[in-house]
């Protein structure tokens, strides 16, 4: 952990869990089309 740096793995992580929840924002909007529930369903295990 030291040597890549904790604020580089904190922000890894903070970009992951942005692009997760604004792919699940999307798909909860377009809920209505089938394949967007089974995306936000993943969204929201990765999440």
């Amino acid at each position: 952990m030291d040597r890549v740096g904790r604020r580089l793995l904190h922000l890894i992580g903070l970009g992951g869990m942005i692009i997760t929840s604004l792919i699940l924002f999307i798909s909860l909007l377009l809920q209505s089309i089938n394949v967007w529930n089974k995306i936000s369903l993943a969204m929201t295990i990765l999440f």
